[in-house]
């Protein structure tokens, strides 16, 4: 049994198996550190499953088993398949994370400008944490759900200027969905393979040597936050 963590490369033509073996998708989602951790404190990540090709006719039954030994099965594992799991990877990856991370970015930017001190900054942010509890919160009462433990003042401004935001990233948003689906990002990304990474080396250096990057490290040693147990 042929078994991927990720559809890319049957999404996209990449790995051909041959007809005598089942193929099966067992992609937890979650970042690979987490699911380690997860999995040693006797949970496990959810994930999605599929069955792409089942030659023994017992490909579900083997691919439920394996989920069940990863701790998958533990909290959740949705049948699903090798398309849809791949093109809603890369579409997190490439129109949801990008907003993410470009706006925290030009938050700094623009704070630093307008005289906030860095290390109050990246701990507004970033370092303290807060982001974490929020995100567990979501997880557990839903985006909106968890709202109400916000102040007031947070509910209504984070409310009232959503509209502000929600224009700017839907054009980006659907013309990064066209690439995926279409399957220009995968022509991109081998060609950027084949190329040794170069584009990648050069968009990664400009990505650490932001002065966020920077000022990260400083609130490191001055700030000792136990995310361990966040």
């Amino acid at each position: 049994m042929l078994v991927f963590a990720h559809g890319f490369s049957i999404r996209y033509g990449l790995i051909k198996p041959p007809t005598s073996v089942d193929v099966a998708l067992a992609a937890p989602r979650m970042i690979g550190s987490g699911v380690r951790r997860l999995y040693t404190l006797g949970s496990g990540a959810p994930a999605l499953l599929a069955v792409g090709q089942d030659y023994s006719g017992m490909a579900w039954r083997k691919l439920l088993a394996l989920a069940k030994a990863l701790g998958f099965t533990r909290v959740g594992a949705l049948k699903s398949s090798f398309k849809e799991e791949t093109e809603l990877d890369l579409f997190t990856e490439q129109a949801v994370m990008p907003i993410i991370l470009s706006a925290f970015m030009k938050a700094y930017e623009i704070l630093s400008e307008a005289g906030y001190s860095p290390e109050a900054i990246i701990l507004e942010l970033l370092a303290s944490g807060e982001l974490i509890e929020v995100f567990r919160q979501v997880c557990k009462l839903g985006l909106m759900g968890q709202l109400p433990l916000h102040s007031r003042t947070s509910q209504y401004g984070q409310l009232s200027r959503i509209q502000r935001f929600t224009g700017i990233v839907e054009k980006p948003m659907r013309l990064s969905l066209e690439e995926i689906k279409s399957g220009r990002f995968s022509t991109e990304l081998i060609l950027e393979q084949k190329s040794g990474y170069i584009n990648f080396r050069k968009l990664m250096e400009e990505a650490i040597n932001h002065p966020l990057c920077h000022a990260e490290n400083a609130v490191k040693s001055k700030v000792k936050i136990p995310y361990e147990v966040l």
